[in-house]
């Protein structure tokens, strides 16, 4: 099943329109965005994989996901390339990327959580300080690198451990 998106923007993308505001997804149209992400090894490997599907197969989307999952966001462009991989849906309408500083999705989060993991991951204490660097890092706000830690507070100084507190007030995650 495709999905709901208007013909010419699905050219600019690399699909296949079917209609005038349906579009399927083809190996191109998940390569163009893959193409816009910085991929880790695994993402790489995802995006040569991409290319061994068939067409005609319906494993586009799935395998955009996969490259999605293994790619580094700093810049607002590969944030969107990735937002737009990660919430694909066969038969519903591309979503429209809208950062919001104060709402992230569950699958933002997640992804986040990923990064901040891996950023701070050799640290014995993580600071306020080691947030503020992935922040602007990054590109996110401060609030949404805190509220999106992975550590329990043991691996957390005071410092970090209240501006966490204060930024679970601020940041709504949207639970799918």
């Amino acid at each position: 099943m495709p999905i709901r998106l208007n013909a010419v923007v699905c050219v600019r993308m690399g699909g296949r329109p079917i209609s005038p505001d349906e579009c399927e997804i083809t190996r191109d149209f998940i390569a163009h965005l893959a193409n816009r992400l910085t991929l880790d090894e695994f993402g790489k490997s995802y995006l040569t994989g991409l290319y061994q599907i068939r067409d005609g197969e319906d494993d586009y989307i799935v395998q955009g996901k996969y490259i999605a999952n293994n790619a580094l966001t700093e810049t607002n462009e590969e944030k969107e390339a990735w937002f737009i991989l990660s919430h694909l849906e066969k038969g519903k309408p591309l979503p429209k990327y809208n950062p919001r500083d104060n709402i992230i999705s569950e699958i933002e989060y997640g992804h986040i959580y990923e990064q901040v993991e891996r950023f701070t991951e050799r640290k014995e204490r993580v600071s306020l300080q080691d947030f503020k660097d992935f922040a602007e890092m990054k590109g996110y706000p401060l609030d949404v690198a805190l509220v999106c830690n992975p550590w329990v507070d043991e691996h957390l100084t005071e410092d970090a451990k209240k501006a966490i507190h204060e930024a679970k007030k601020k940041i709504k995650i949207e639970w799918d």
